[in-house]
């Protein structure tokens, strides 16, 4: 068996195993994934021959930790094709990448766990839990404010800027650790959210930008990431009824570069 990391000419040949191991994922979302994400992150595999057994891919995001910006890693994609598992492939594929991120220094990797015991054993642990929420009645909400005052648009790409701008102020006044918002992030998210349905929403009020969210209709019309100037929370997100928590996972890597400690964090389901 070798453990790699893959030339990203061949990122594309780990799209079998992620179908066979994500099956959940509709074909629009591994489209976007592969032709968006998985051009500029790092795929680590397990093989055999031209075999791939595991994979972890490490996709980058600059974060803000406490006064510093830092490119961490967020694990995505962690399996083994079916046939191959309860061979210990993933935990020696887990430790080499853990070893990779900590002699480049990085403070701090982070996941979205199926099964939070699986990551317990490489010391992860629960450290954030982003809430998912529905309307029950989405068109008489977005009346009711609108007679408030309040305005709804979908974002286009051409706002991506505007709504980084808006992002990075509301989260810098209230998180230590956050995803650092700028015009290539949310371009990137509008792309993941269209695959899902769904887009992004600016709220106005007064002429003026004061946040947005991301929305989804999957399964009737989820939102995530409500994010709006603190006057203005209750009134516009009244309505919203949390219907459930995507639990994300930490492992500190290198603490000395950590700074602050792991808890005033905002750390959304990214891919």
């Amino acid at each position: 068996m070798l453990i790699e990391k893959l030339d990203r000419k061949d990122h594309e040949k780990t799209r079998p195993l992620y179908e066979e191991c994500f099956p959940e994922d509709s074909k629009r979302f591994v489209d976007y994934y592969y032709s968006y994400k998985a051009t500029d992150n790092e795929i680590y595999v397990a093989r055999e021959g031209d075999r791939i057994l595991s994979m972890i891919h490490l996709n980058p995001y600059r974060m803000q930790v406490g006064d510093q910006v830092q490119t961490l890693h967020y694990m995505v994609a962690v399996c083994t094709a079916k046939k191959y598992r309860s061979r210990g492939l993933m935990g020696e594929l887990m430790n080499h990448v853990l070893d990779v991120m900590y002699d480049r220094g990085e403070a701090f990797t982070f996941l979205m766990p199926i099964t939070e015991e699986l990551y317990e054993r490489f010391d992860f642990v629960t450290a954030y839990r982003q809430p998912y929420y529905r309307l029950e009645h989405p068109v008489l909400w977005q009346r009711e404010l609108e007679d408030l005052g309040y305005r709804f648009e979908k974002a286009i790409e051409l706002d991506c800027a505007d709504i980084a701008k808006k992002s990075q102020s509301l989260l810098s006044r209230r998180y230590d650790i956050y995803a650092v918002r700028n015009a290539y992030y949310y371009e990137t998210l509008l792309h993941e959210q269209k695959a899902e349905k769904g887009g992004i929403m600016t709220v106005w009020y007064d002429g003026k930008m004061i946040g947005s969210y991301l929305y989804d209709r999957e399964d009737g019309l989820s939102i995530r990431e409500p994010l709006v100037e603190k006057k203005h929370e209750q009134k516009v997100f009244s309505a919203l009824r949390k219907t459930k928590e995507t639990k994300i996972m930490t492992r500190v890597l290198c603490r000395e570069n950590l700074g602050v400690p792991l808890k005033n964090m905002y750390l959304n389901e990214i891919v």
